[in-house]
């Protein structure tokens, strides 16, 4: 007798558009989509679409074209603009493709349109735009700094709008439009047939119940990997979720997006943050936005490290380059006390620290209330591996529509391996998809599921569900800790082979011999052990790719202790992570032009 879906799951769901993750990619795709009302669209989101996701409350994230940005866009923005000099695609060292910066930028003001539209506050009272002023030097001072713009023309990159209710409002934009939302259901898989997806598995997280979508396309905006390594100033298991961006992203989409076929790039690569001491956050003082670091001397990084190795190879983030100074073998930061000198802050500068404080984490806005104010006292510093810089490419990494090699799966925002596309950059993309989705949607054939398919499904129920019949068994937020301290131990930024081969050894025997251990008593615990399969999946690829990489690129984001110079004749291009039908996973080398 043939099991039914119905039989197999709590509720089926079909849908045109099925959108994973209701953050600021998932939110404005579904509202671009949606201006076709015949059109159905379907948000599943782990958390609530009023305020999942890396929501912010400016515009940031442009660094691929500062400087030639305006207010309207060039129309000859091109390629090597978008290359140009330590800030384009040159400054990701080769990881990155010029044509994505030059879509991202011709469509940059697409998504500020639809804010203002929905009741953001893009302009001032005045009509004009306050923008931030591109820095004068790479990884120098002045970066980011706010400024007025007096005379109605752009002259920054960055749009400094009034958006802390931006969630808010995109989410009451989602709900007028007539999508269909699906909170608290986190998903567990991808349904594929054919090399085509078709649908995915998802659990609600409260109430435990199972749900199956189908849908003619999918999109993945579910976030970036943010918990592969611990805030070590925090007591356990605070330790697991103070991360200083959402801590949800746990890289469940990239995971299923990967099992169904998807190629991932950049796994090695880490993010390297500089983040404020008790709140885990970057806009500590603007965590290098607004003012100098400076030792217990009174030296300023800045000034004593300006044209040292690593503000010419170093990462993606000024600030870190500093702290990492005078070479990455022996940085200032683990000899030194290193804070943010704020004595001097301007009334602009304050007011803008405020706002991003208030924006992001109001954390770091009780931080700076309990010291007195930001001017009473400088706030220190200390760096801090949030993630990795790392996700689903798309066809060739050169994709405009952001397609990825699986049929009718799209990829966008922090999920995908474009580097830094979060912020004002997710929006741009989730535009792009929403309406290229909108207009290629009544091309697509409904899809059937088939007897193959509903073997996915029972297989992904069984696997969901059996932590629930090993009582006493191993709890998922104390192997997630012992994942992350592996991670931390044995790769971390100074990577070097043996360590990476024991962390590779004790991955692969922690998922064959612990994982099938794993317990839980209800849903919420449900949702932990789902995560930590995804982490430590994650960490082994990340462990592979480091290893394979045998050179040092973008520091500190990958360092190799036994090969620290930039090797650009063997390892100017990308590493490809693939699973294939057989489960086997191949890394193979791709150039990105």
């Amino acid at each position: 007798m043939t099991v039914k879906l119905e039989q197999l799951v709590d509720e089926v769901i079909e849908t045109d558009f099925l959108i994973l993750g209701g953050g600021l990619v998932g939110c404005m795709a579904a509202l671009r989509a949606r201006q076709n009302k015949n059109i159905d669209v379907a948000i599943m989101e782990r958390g609530n679409i009023w305020y999942g996701g890396n929501a912010i409350g400016f515009d940031d994230h442009n660094l691929e074209y500062p400087g030639i940005i305006e207010h309207p866009l060039p129309k000859n923005f091109s390629s090597e603009q978008a290359s140009k000099g330590e800030f384009g695609a040159r400054r990701f060292h080769n990881i990155v493709s010029a044509k994505l910066a030059v879509t991202e930028g011709r469509n940059y003001v697409k998504p500020l349109v639809v804010l203002e539209e929905i009741g953001v506050k893009i302009r001032e009272d005045d009509g004009t735009v306050k923008v931030k002023q591109t820095q004068k030097i790479p990884g120098g001072p002045n970066w980011h700094r706010l400024v007025p713009d007096a005379t109605g023309k752009i002259e920054g990159d960055k749009v400094f709008y009034r958006g802390s209710d931006v969630k808010e409002k995109l989410a009451n934009a989602v709900v007028k439009s007539g999508a269909r939302i699906f909170n608290r259901t986190i998903l567990t898989n991808l349904i594929t047939q054919d090399g085509t997806v078709v649908g995915a598995t998802g659990m609600n997280t409260r109430t435990g119940k199972l749900l199956v979508f189908i849908a003619k396309a999918v999109l993945v905006s579910t976030g970036d990997m943010r918990r592969l390594y611990t805030y070590p100033w925090a007591p356990f298991p605070n330790n697991l979720f103070l991360n200083s961006h959402f801590a949800g992203n746990h890289g469940g989409g990239i995971v299923a997006a990967f099992k169904a076929g998807a190629k991932l790039a950049n796994m090695e690569f880490l993010q390297v943050y500089v983040v404020a001491a008790g709140a885990c956050a970057t806009s500590a003082a603007g965590a290098g936005m607004y003012w100098k670091m400076q030792n217990s001397k009174g030296e300023f990084l800045e000034e004593k490290y300006q044209g040292g190795m690593l503000s010419k190879i170093g990462g993606h983030f000024p600030a870190t380059n500093f702290v990492y100074s005078p070479n990455i073998d022996d940085p200032e930061f683990e000899r030194e006390v290193i804070t943010y000198d704020t004595s001097n802050a301007t009334d602009d500068e304050v007011v803008a620290c405020y706002f991003t404080c208030a924006t992001e984490y109001p954390r770091m806005l009780k931080l700076h209330k309990l010291a007195g104010g930001i001017r009473k006292g400088p706030v220190e510093a200390r760096v801090f591996i949030p993630g990795l810089l790392s996700g689903i490419v798309g066809v060739l990494n050169l994709n405009e529509k952001a397609e990825t090699s699986v049929k009718n799966l799209f990829i966008a925002g922090c999920a995908s391996s474009s580097t830094g596309s979060s912020g004002s950059k997710a929006m741009v993309w989730g535009h792009i998809v929403g309406d290229y989705v909108r207009d290629i949607i009544s091309d697509i054939k409904k899809p059937v599921l088939k007897g193959e398919q509903l073997q996915q499904v029972e297989s992904e129920k069984k696997r969901i569900l059996a932590p629930l019949n090993h009582k006493g068994g191993v709890d998922p937020l104390e192997l997630e800790d012992y994942v992350r301290s592996i991670n931390m131990n044995y790769v971390n930024v100074r990577k070097v082979e043996p360590k990476l081969k024991r962390a590779i050894a004790l991955l692969q025997e922690i998922r064959n011999d612990v994982v099938p251990l794993l317990s839980a008593e209800n849903p919420h615990e449900l949702m932990h052990v789902l995560e930590v399969q995804d982490i430590i999946e994650i960490s082994e690829l990340h462990a592979q790719a480091s290893l394979m990489r045998t050179e040092s690129r973008m520091v500190p984001s990958h360092y190799r202790v036994d090969y620290p110079k930039q090797d650009n004749e063997n390892w100017a291009n990308i590493i490809i992570t693939e699973q294939k039908i057989d489960d086997e996973i191949k890394y193979t080398r791709e150039r990105i032009e």
